[in-house]
């Protein structure tokens, strides 16, 4: 697989409002892009080239009146095809952006989040032909300080239609505390959902693994980084969830303070050829500023497959992501 960096220039585009109306053309194409969030959509524009969606949550609109975007970008020329907007004030529109086939029809469908205030929802578009084609509210609707932390796809009951994970912290938790929940494809109907009061800070992130317990649904590996056990704050926190019967399959807790065990996660291919699939966690290395271990761990039972301890300034940021393979070793 070849690698590029794209540089991302802005267009002639097409403007869709999905905040608070339907499709909304502005006359003033805005200038700029920072890639807070992406997505990949497949071949939307006909060329041949798989496409991408690139989300920032904080930009304002040239009329300031939409707050949050996300914009379709060609591979094959760098350049904006369509360019949606966010409805309110501070919404946080576009914060996390998943892409899969949420109704079946076997093309690929966006997941756009607005994570803050009283419109939190995850909107479903068609990037083809700029459709919104359903929007699932927070359940309840607004009681969460962030709604959608994580976000991801996957067809969990075999139908043809990709359920989506997201989790959310709950609003005057202190320390915060939060939810999984598991929304149907095809409808959008709330179908799982995970909470473990006693684990502070739980759920920051959520992935789906694989069918661990033999439940016929995936796990759900479940972090939560500022975790306070036994008098240690921010130890950090993951555990592999079974979704049918809400237990935990194993948990792991941070070593020690400040260790914030969970602050990035990421799930990987089958590494140690087990049948299941493994994932990459990292925890902090205090007391030295900025040092990071990276651990990768089987998905299975958790156990530490192969690590790396990094020192700053040569530390990744807290958002990691797994990737092809690089060098050609078959990893």
């Amino acid at each position: 697989m070849q690698n590029a960096l794209l540089i991302f220039v802005v267009a002639s585009l097409q403007v869709a409002c999905f905040g608070q109306a339907p499709f909304d053309p502005l006359s003033t194409p805005p200038v700029g892009i920072s890639g807070l969030q992406t997505a990949a959509l497949g071949d939307i524009d006909g060329d041949g080239v798989e496409d991408y969606a690139v989300a920032n949550f904080q930009e304002v609109n040239p009329t300031a009146t939409q707050f949050g975007s996300v914009r379709l970008i060609s591979s094959a020329t760098a350049t904006v095809i369509a360019t949606y907007w966010g409805g309110t004030t501070n919404a946080f529109y576009g914060y996390r952006l998943a892409s899969g086939d949420y109704n079946g029809d076997g093309t690929v469908n966006l997941i756009i989040v607005t994570s803050k205030g009283t419109a939190q929802r995850l909107d479903i578009v068609d990037p083809t032909t700029n459709t919104l084609l359903a929007v699932i509210p927070a359940a309840p609707n607004g009681s969460f300080d962030l709604f959608g932390y994580a976000l991801e796809m996957k067809d969990i009951d075999g139908d043809g239609k990709e359920e989506i994970l997201t989790c959310s912290s709950i609003a005057g938790q202190t320390p915060t505390q939060g939810i999984v929940h598991v929304f149907s494809g095809g409808s959008g109907a709330p179908i799982y959902s995970l909470a473990n009061p006693a684990v502070s800070g739980f759920a920051k992130s959520a992935h789906f693994l694989d069918d661990i317990s033999g439940s016929v649904l995936p796990e759900i590996l479940v972090t939560a980084p500022n975790s306070i056990q036994a008098g240690s704050p921010a130890s950090g926190y993951f555990g592999v969830y079974d979704l049918v019967s809400g237990n935990a399959v194993y948990t792991t807790f941070g070593p020690g303070p400040g260790s914030l065990l969970g602050e990035s996660s990421t799930v990987l291919d089958d590494v140690d050829g087990d049948g299941f699939r493994d994932f990459m966690i990292t925890e902090s290395l205090p007391p030295v500023y900025g040092s990071k271990k990276i651990t990768v761990r089987s998905g299975a039972n958790g156990v530490v497959l192969s690590s790396v301890s990094l020192t700053w300034p040569n530390t990744p940021s807290d958002a990691s992501q797994s990737v092809a393979d690089l060098d050609g070793d078959g990893l």
